[in-house]
């Protein structure tokens, strides 16, 4: 019996707790860094993406048809520039950028199909707690507007942390490794709302300091300055998610192969 109680107290105290000061800070300072190698492997996919972007935005009252021929074509190309972010932090920088082709294969096909499968899975769990709450706070305490909104997301907490212990899958399949969701499950546990610090919270503030730089009626350059700007904070949340991924793999090998 005591026997069955101490291993238990050394699994609770090996599992690492994740740095989630340390890998916010990584990943701004990662790609600076490496920024000649994460520069010429990201090029190409980010102008594209921008490029994609004003298209959706100058034809969405135009027509239906040709928006979404952009928006798959924007989803594609933003599979690439992920993949390749993963990639930068988990392979070798230099070998990454030496060899990056915007090629479109099994793997990005993979990236996507989890994507899809697993937002639409989230939406159909956050819906009923949004919804729920939203109705609370604009019946029951009168908040209106986008604080409305805002207060609603409180209703979709258990979508983002199941999107936070989950997330981890990506950064496993742009480097080929292979994974089950029981598995992606095992690597988070201990760990569940530092990464929804990290996967959700730390992106709610990034898209909330692009939001405030954004105007309505924004002039061309300023539209594709703020294009180039969301897609580069999309690179840094990416980071993040490829260290913290990368911290608790290393963690795992060391229970499995001890030094």
């Amino acid at each position: 019996m005591f026997r069955f109680w101490r291993k238990i107290g050394d699994k609770l105290i090996m599992k690492t707790q994740l740095n989630v000061k340390k890998i916010l800070l990584g990943a701004f300072v990662l790609p600076w860094y490496h920024r000649n190698f994460f520069c010429k492997a990201l090029i190409v996919p980010l102008l594209f993406i921008v490029i994609l972007e004003q298209g959706m935005h100058y034809i969405e009252q135009d027509s239906s048809f040709k928006y979404w021929v952009f928006f798959v074509l924007h989803l594609i190309v933003m599979t690439l520039f992920s993949v390749i972010c993963h990639q930068l932090v988990l392979i070798d920088p230099q070998t990454v950028s030496s060899s990056s082709v915007l090629r479109f294969g099994r793997r990005e096909i993979r990236f996507i199909y989890w994507l899809i499968t697993f937002s639409l899975t989230l939406m159909v769990i956050a819906a009923p707690g949004v919804i729920l709450v939203f109705f609370a706070a604009q019946y029951a305490m009168d908040v209106q507007g986008d604080f409305g909104m805002y207060v609603a997301m409180l209703g979709a907490v258990p979508a983002f942390y199941i999107t936070a212990r989950f997330s981890l899958m990506f950064p496993a399949i742009a480097t080929d490794k292979e994974f089950s969701l029981k598995s992606v499950w095992r690597l988070t546990a201990g760990n569940g709302w530092r990464l929804v610090i990290i996967v959700a919270g730390f992106p709610v503030i990034l898209v909330t300091i692009l939001n405030l730089l954004t105007r309505d009626d924004a002039a061309l350059i300023e539209a594709l300055v703020y294009s180039i700007f969301g897609t580069l904070l999309t690179a840094v949340e990416v980071v993040a998610v490829s260290l913290a991924y990368r911290e608790l793999m290393a963690q795992k090998e060391n229970q499995v192969h001890p030094t």
